[in-house]
């Protein structure tokens, strides 16, 4: 079989297990992935994990994290979801993602070790993809490893680590009660979940109810629990958003544990990130100290990058991409773009499932451009539903049919706009479709997206 034709197949059975999956309950335990596991080797005892989990900004922790490992001389492999284009974005080592022919290879190995099992236990497309990159850690040999939780914590698959020495938990707040539980106690006993006894753990601020839930789980396990700001403090009228020669960072003042203040540069951007970067740092002090890296090298948090996050898409006008599609995140995208001087012109479009009308209501729309496009996909929201939800905001609006028209318009009103940029946001997919839509994707990439966008529709 040709590339493209086994990664039809690879993606197909995929598909095939999240669909099979709708409707399932939410495991009560890790059995079925362990004897997965099992069966291939015990792949996930072969190197040390940091595990890493929250309610938000646990892809943006992670790889401030893999990025500070990484300029400190480990090979770091990072795990993290969902993905924009490809799930081959989800497996990293040094920042390399997987290639096609790896991925396909591993896929069959775990594909053969599922259909081995007897007893016929259904295995979850995240429990398949997890097993993958745990395999992929240990054949690679990786110093370390970081990965992400899906959801939830203690009964996630990549909770499956035999050597976690850190665990790092950035805010909780009420999510997914469905599957977690009805009360922030359960979902904070979720998260702590990912914590081993007698083990380390580093968390972000959390409010005053989760951070004593934390506290309390903690103490049960007889955990080091640190908080971040016990490491770094951050000086909160520092914050500055910065676009040099193609490039957006941000800078911000903050205190290590040696006392100094300094001005730290991030490459991830947004009033969040300086939390999940410091979050970052306490975690790499705390693997330091037991041993297994060295002190953080404080300018390779300007390496972390994640696509569709307030990332540079264009110039000539600016063009960013961000993938908020919550109220909480549309907040702080636009309180970041507040630091920004220029004038916006929004490119928006949304699923039908979020709260539109909430994120809407956080974004400073009066008097501004507005284009609405619809995102490529069964869950998208029409543009009835999008422009009835707007009807409260005075907006300049104006309706477009596909995402490249729209940013095509946009940027026209951006350069007759002083200081006129582009932003377009309201959902990772549009994130997605956009990037592809402005040849940020390589032909092979893109060629797999559209595979992928294919069997997910059919």
């Amino acid at each position: 079989m040709e590339k493209m034709d086994e990664l039809e197949a690879t993606y197909r059975y995929l598909d095939g297990k999240f669909k099979a999956a709708l409707g399932l309950p939410y495991p009560n335990d890790l059995t079925r992935v362990y004897r997965l596991l099992d069966r291939l080797g015990n792949p996930n005892g072969a190197f040390p994990a940091v595990i890493v989990t929250g309610s938000k900004g646990k892809g943006s922790t992670a790889s401030f994290l893999a990025a500070l490992l990484q300029a400190g001389g480990l090979k770091v492999g990072l795990f993290t979801g969902p993905h924009l284009h490809t799930y081959r974005e989800r497996f990293k080592i040094n920042g390399a993602d997987i290639t096609p022919e790896k991925f396909v290879e591993l896929f069959n190995t775990v594909r053969q070790a599922v259909e081995d099992s007897s007893d016929g236990t259904f295995i979850s497309r995240f429990e398949i993809i997890t097993a993958m990159a745990m395999l992929y850690f240990a054949q690679e040999k990786v110093d370390l490893a970081v990965l992400e939780v899906g959801l939830g914590g203690r009964f996630d698959a990549v909770n499956v680590s035999l050597n976690s020495p850190l665990a790092v938990i950035t805010p909780i707040e009420m999510e997914h009660v469905h599957s977690l539980g009805p009360t922030i106690a359960d979902i904070v006993h979720h998260k702590a979940g990912v914590m081993r006894p007698h083990g380390q753990a580093v968390s972000s601020h959390q409010s005053p109810q989760v951070e004593q839930l934390l506290r309390n789980e903690a103490s049960e396990m007889k955990v080091h629990l640190r908080f971040a700001a016990e490491l770094w403090q951050y000086r909160k009228d520092s914050l500055a958003l910065r676009y040099v020669d193609g490039r957006l960072w941000q800078e911000f003042e903050a205190c290590g544990p040696d006392g100094q203040w300094q001005r730290l540069r991030s490459g991830l951007s947004g009033t969040f990130q300086v939390e999940n970067a410091l979050t970052a740092l306490a975690a790499v002090e705390s693997l330091a100290e037991m041993g297994l890296t060295s002190k953080p090298r404080l300018n390779a948090l300007l390496d972390a990058t994640i696509p569709g996050r307030l990332e540079v898409a264009g110039n000539d006008p600016l063009i960013l991409l961000d993938g908020a599609h919550t109220p909480n995140a549309m907040h702080e995208l636009t309180s970041t773009l507040s630091l920004f001087k220029g004038t916006p012109v929004w490119v928006l479009g949304f699923l039908r499932d979020k709260k539109i009308g909430d994120m809407l209501e956080v974004m400073p729309l009066e008097g501004q451009v507005v284009f609405v496009t619809e995102i490529d996909s069964h869950r998208k929201a029409p543009y009835e539903m999008v422009l009835e939800n707007m009807k409260q905001h005075p907006a300049r609006l104006e309706s477009e049919l596909t995402v490249p028209e729209a940013i095509a318009k946009a940027r026209e009103a951006a350069r007759a706009v002083q200081g006129g940029y582009v932003c377009v946001t309201g959902s990772l997919y549009l994130a997605a479709e956009a990037r592809n839509a402005l040849g940020l994707l390589d032909r092979a990439t893109a060629e797999e997206a559209e595979l992928i966008s294919r069997i997910e529709h059919s």
